[in-house]
């Protein structure tokens, strides 16, 4: 213990009296500063990036089933029904046919994913500025506002759905089947992707009659406040416990977009590496401003070492005098980073083109887990650099240092 606070009280005196030399004194805030510029830097990253992927996903998941339960041909659709309405937290369980095929007005064709709904409009198209339950909105045809919006649609206007499945003429020749509708409403497609432009729901028998019944799939409706992951655990115990239903699956939204997560993940963790280089420079002149502190101490370190101080002893005088200078740029670095990012985000000081960006502005998140692994890592760059500027009072001669 005696030790320890003799390093410690000598790694303060040597802090401290860095103030006297003006140009160690100046390399000590360069060193400081530098890792107060790099841990906000990357705070501000990680924040930019965890402000985009968090409204990206909240599209997605408004416009993704929360639950679904794909089954393949040998599955008996209604047994799983039955199983997945006695799952607790579920609220409603629904058919849904999913398929291919096109819209047509007049010289305009655009591709469209046809899902076909058993009893009221699927959760994953929302409905912007409805004021009815979702169950009370009276089934029909709905196209996406952004299809409406380039065609010139509205409720009530009257377009083709064109399906893959043929269908004889009466002169015996194949050809598409084709059905005039009428819109009866516009869903919301968000801006996450250009997928959810090109859905078109339609009632279930209407969709029967135009798509291959080959991908049926259930949607299973939540309670709201309820986890997906607890909900899919038990409905998969209870469709692999019947024999019936051994061919279908749970999927959770998150599941369902597990290729786009790991791309966000991934593209959090290369910014990361890249900005991280900005704290790795700043501990270069870590070893820097050590080396010259022990150079202007070598005489008083010389005299320690004649006093019966162990060259063990004195590397930990600078590692804790580097650990200092790291613990203070870190910190200062951690409140910048925190602080601006929640002004930019709170005001909404970087604006966005709208015709580019899904959104108006920057947004920022700053999450406790991405300061804590700055933090960690900014700590185990800068003790590796100080432990390397440490080393070189190993090789002092105190016999050397006492004559100079």
């Amino acid at each position: 213990m005696r030790g320890a606070s003799f390093e410690l009280f000598v790694a303060k005196r040597y802090l401290r009296s860095t103030r006297s030399d003006a140009f160690i004194h100046l390399l000590a805030r360069i060193t400081a500063g530098g890792l107060t510029v790099g841990v906000a830097a990357l705070i501000l990253a990680l924040a930019a990036l965890s402000g985009f992927q968090r409204r990206l996903l909240a599209d997605v998941r408004e416009r993704t089933p929360r639950l679904e339960v794909v089954a393949d041909a040998s599955v008996d659709l209604e047994r799983a029904r039955e199983l997945a309405s006695g799952v607790a937290g579920v609220t409603g369980v629904q058919e849904l046919l999913y398929g291919r095929g096109w819209l047509r007005r007049h010289r305009e064709v655009e591709p469209v994913q046809i899902v076909g709904y058993e009893s009221s409009l699927p959760e994953s198209f929302p409905v912007a500025g409805a004021t009815a339950a979702r169950e009370d909105l009276r089934p029909g045809v709905w196209i996406s506002s952004a299809t409406a919006f380039r065609w010139g649609l509205a409720p009530g206007d009257v377009i083709e759905l064109v399906s893959p499945r043929m269908t004889l003429t009466p002169l015996g020749r194949p050809a598409p089947r084709t059905r005039r509708l009428e819109i009866l409403g516009l869903h919301d497609p968000g801006n996450a992707d250009e997928r959810h432009a090109q859905r078109v729901a339609l009632p279930l028998e209407l969709a029967e009659s135009m798509l291959h019944p080959s991908d049926r799939r259930l949607e299973v409706r939540l309670a709201p406040g309820r986890a997906e992951r607890p909900v899919a655990e038990r409905l998969r115990a209870a469709l692999a416990a019947d024999p019936a239903t051994t061919g279908a699956q749970a999927v959770t939204w998150l599941e369902a977009n597990r290729a786009l997560r790991f791309v966000l993940r991934l593209e959090k963790t290369v910014i990361f590496l890249a900005v991280v280089l900005i704290v790795l420079v700043a501990s270069f002149a870590l070893v820097g401003a050590l080396s010259l502190i022990l150079a202007s101490k070598r005489r008083e370190v010389g005299i320690l070492t004649a006093m019966g101080a162990s060259r063990r002893s004195l590397r930990r005088v600078f590692l804790l005098l580097g650990a200092a200078l790291a613990g203070i740029g870190a910190g200062c670095g951690a409140v910048l980073g925190v602080a601006v990012a929640w002004a930019l985000d709170r005001f909404g000081i970087i604006r966005l083109p709208g015709g580019v960006f899904i959104i108006d502005h920057l947004p920022f998140d700053v999450r406790a887990a991405d300061v804590a692994v700055v933090l960690a890592a900014t700590v185990a760059v800068t003790l590796v650099a100080a432990a390397v500027g440490a080393r070189k009072t190993g090789s002092l001669d105190p016999i050397e240092a006492l004559r100079r």
